[in-house]
């Protein structure tokens, strides 16, 4: 014979149990009934659901250690990188300063340069005005000779009141020139 609890029997049951069981006491039933409980509620889940579990534990594990591995070669790339671009910099730095050498050195050259082209402009400078100077004194001396022939001239034709011939007016003031060039070189 078979019984089947109904709910009347529960609500008996539960009537006639002691609202404040002891803590302390472990009553057999109840302890039996826990462990099968905990047993099948264990197998059910061992069996459907431990495996997508511990499987999707192990996707995850598999997926971090992934990233773990992919987060290490952009850090090793990051510091290649790095290390490139400061010896590109480096490099660029040595290029500046060398830059900045041959600018300074080809600005002394062209300050030199310019120098140089000035003291020779400077020099030229003083030989055309020196060039110049004897120019205007030779011509000046020209000038004077002729005015000195001229007054010679007149002087002498005051003397003798007469007047020259072009002919000899041009050999007496000749011989005037040759005169005062000759006492100018003496000088």
């Amino acid at each position: 014979m078979t019984t089947f609890l109904t709910s009347a029997d529960l609500l008996i049951f539960l009537a006639e149990a002691d609202p404040y069981p002891d803590p302390l006491t472990i009553e057999l039933s109840m302890f039996v009934y826990t462990v099968i409980a905990f047993l099948v509620l264990l197998f059910i889940l061992t069996k459907f659901a431990w495996k997508p579990i511990a499987k999707l534990l192990d996707e995850r594990a598999d997926k971090i250690e992934g990233q773990i591995e992919e987060a290490r070669r952009i850090k090793n790339l990051a510091e290649q990188r790095v290390k490139e671009y400061e010896e590109k910099i480096a490099v660029v730095h040595k290029e500046i300063e060398e830059l900045k050498d041959a600018a300074r050195k080809q600005g002394e050259e062209l300050k030199q340069q310019l120098e140089q082209k000035g003291r020779e402009e400077v020099e030229e400078m003083r030989q055309r005005a020196s060039k110049e100077i004897d120019l205007m004194v030779n011509k000046a001396r020209g000038e004077l000779r002729e005015i000195v022939a001229g007054l010679a001239l007149e002087a002498a034709e005051r003397i003798t009141e007469k007047s020259l011939a072009d002919e000899d007016h041009k050999r007496l003031a000749e011989e005037t020139i040759m005169q005062l060039g000759g006492l100018e070189t003496r000088r």
